[in-house]
């Protein structure tokens, strides 16, 4: 949780932001949910985003299937790990 004056749709008014996040393996989604409780007059707002998880291979394909090629996927933007973002990769391809 957090609390503060400015967050998803607060502006300068106190209120109480609670998060909770999950990951559903079955369906490969990392969910965020946010709960903002406004201290002015107790009303809580509910906001979420979702993030689909692919493989290498599925994004491959999803980039064949939308008439892409040469696709390359480089470790960083630099071309070289980045140990700081191991998690985080560049896609490269062409579309004529």
């Amino acid at each position: 949780w957090e609390r503060g004056l400015s967050v998803l749709g607060v502006q300068d008014r106190p209120h109480l932001c609670l998060t909770e996040s999950f990951w559903d393996e079955s369906i490969q989604v990392a969910t965020e949910r946010f709960y903002i409780l406004d201290a002015q007059d107790n009303r809580v707002t509910r906001y979420a985003a979702s993030t689909q998880a692919y493989t290498n291979e599925t994004y491959q394909t999803m980039l064949e299937d939308c008439g892409f090629s040469s696709i390359h996927i480089y470790p960083s933007l630099c071309g070289i790990a980045d140990e700081t973002q191991p998690d985080l990769f560049v896609l490269v391809s062409t579309k004529i």
